[in-house]
């Protein structure tokens, strides 16, 4: 494209008065512009479809990363290939507080299922609880997103749900064409940036080459039943959890989200049906299965298309959880482009390894740490996680220390000398010392 002048417009970049009109038109009906599509021979003619930045995923992160390129005034189109945004995947839904106040859903109470006010490790017959009081929420997910597309409609930019990415192709002047099924029609989309929000399976990352993610098996339900307790998340962990662990996560009202993790999807789907025996007159609102990564992608950036959330694998490798990865990879791969507008960054190159070392400063030596810390559970027994509980049971008057950080809870476990000895045959003595002076320096 070239030649665009920074943070210029908040609508599609050179629309003509009428298109405008018809857009303001189908918004009145739709939170879903489709910009006037004439048809002919299978093809969206439309020379209209031009923007600064192209988001392949109407997710959580595609849509952080949307809202935040459009408050900036950048044309931004996203895609999703489901036939609606918001539409139930396998999740749940917990977060930190500081991931509520930065979405800028506070406020929102609809957005907002319960508060969490007891976190609950299970082991076979035992159960240990902390009060967590003022630490986090259980969000809608699928609302928030259908508020988060809202969003982004309404400050210019441009949603097209049931879009299929086919193909990434660079133009003659370093741009991208983008290339999708639109309900059926094919349509080509230009744009000088292209944000790769499409999950653990991205099909941005095979058009271009990269490897594929290695993941982990993960079922979930939405499931009411009056046994289940409010205000309280609880994780059940074992060795029967083969490298993984369930949850059950209240939304109120006796609505809860049921899942469980693991290698393999036969004795996940089965722990799954399990658990859910386990209450009285249950019944499963929506069910899901999903491959979830497990480990950064070895590069998130190439040359102007940047991966973000579940594509470029920003997902905890012990917990599994993904919302807060999927919102600061989107405020980063944002700020990054948001630079090139700015003229503080020069070109795609830049912007990439930019986006590079802001990953790398965030993420990477965490993740990397986490990775030991999944190895240390996989193995441990029967006694090493009555063990473990001992250890929370002995701090749970300190609700700072599991402040859903992983590094505050490795601190707690790492000062404990009966956690050492677990870690004793299980972890390398010379990388238990490094872990040893990152975390307790």
């Amino acid at each position: 494209m070239g030649g665009i002048q920074k943070f210029h417009t908040n609508k599609t970049a050179n629309s003509p008065i009428l298109l405008d009109i018809i857009h303001s038109f189908l918004l009145t009906f739709n939170h879903f512009p489709h910009l006037a599509v004439p048809e002919k021979q299978g093809v969206i003619v439309n020379a209209n479809l031009t923007f600064h930045v192209v988001v392949v995923g109407g997710g959580i992160a595609g849509l952080v990363a949307a809202n935040r390129l459009v408050d900036v005034g950048l044309s931004v189109a996203v895609m999703e290939k489901d036939r609606a945004f918001g539409n139930f995947v396998v999740c749940g839904e917990a977060v930190q507080k500081w991931v509520v106040e930065e979405l800028g859903i506070s406020a929102r109470p609809n957005l907002i299922s319960q508060e969490i006010k007891t976190i609950s490790i299970v082991h076979k017959d035992r159960k240990v609880s902390i009060d967590m009081q003022d630490i986090g929420f259980i969000i809608n997910k699928s609302a928030v997103i259908k508020w988060l597309i809202d969003r982004v409609v309404r400050g210019g930019g441009n949603g097209f749900s049931n879009t299929r990415f086919i193909s990434l192709d660079r133009d003659v002047n370093g741009g991208f064409s983008v290339k999708a099924i639109h309900r059926g029609i094919k349509m080509t989309i230009k744009s000088d940036f292209v944000i790769a929000a499409d999950g653990m399976a991205s099909s941005v990352a095979n058009a271009l080459g990269f490897q594929k993610l290695s993941g982990i098996y993960g079922v979930n339900g939405l499931i009411h039943s009056n046994a289940v307790p409010d205000g309280e998340i609880r994780f059940f962990v074992g060795s029967e959890f083969t490298e993984g662990y369930g949850w059950l996560f209240s939304k109120g009202n006796g609505y809860a989200n049921l899942g469980v993790v693991g290698e393999n999807p036969e004795d996940v789907t089965a722990k799954f049906n399990t658990m859910m025996r386990n209450f009285r007159d249950v019944s499963i609102l929506s069910y899901g299965r999903k491959t979830i990564p497990r480990g950064l992608r070895s590069s998130v950036a190439l040359d102007g298309v940047l991966f973000v959330g579940d594509a470029g694998g920003f997902v905890e490798p012990v917990s599994y959880a993904g919302i807060w990865g999927a919102l600061r990879s989107a405020q980063m791969a944002a700020n990054s482009i948001g630079k090139f507008y700015d003229g503080a960054l020069r070109d795609k190159k830049e912007v990439s390894r930019d986006y590079e070392k802001s990953v790398n400063s965030e993420f990477r030596k965490r993740f990397q740490l986490e990775e030991i810390a999944a190895g240390v559970f996989k193995k441990m027994d029967g006694r090493d996680w009555n063990t473990f509980l001992d250890i929370v049971e002995d701090h749970t008057g300190n609700k700072t220390e599991f402040n859903f950080g992983p590094f505050n809870v490795a601190r707690m476990l790492l000062f404990d000398s009966r956690f050492r000895r677990i870690l004793k045959g299980k972890v390398k003595n010379g990388i238990l010392s490094i872990i040893q002076k990152i975390i307790l320096r």
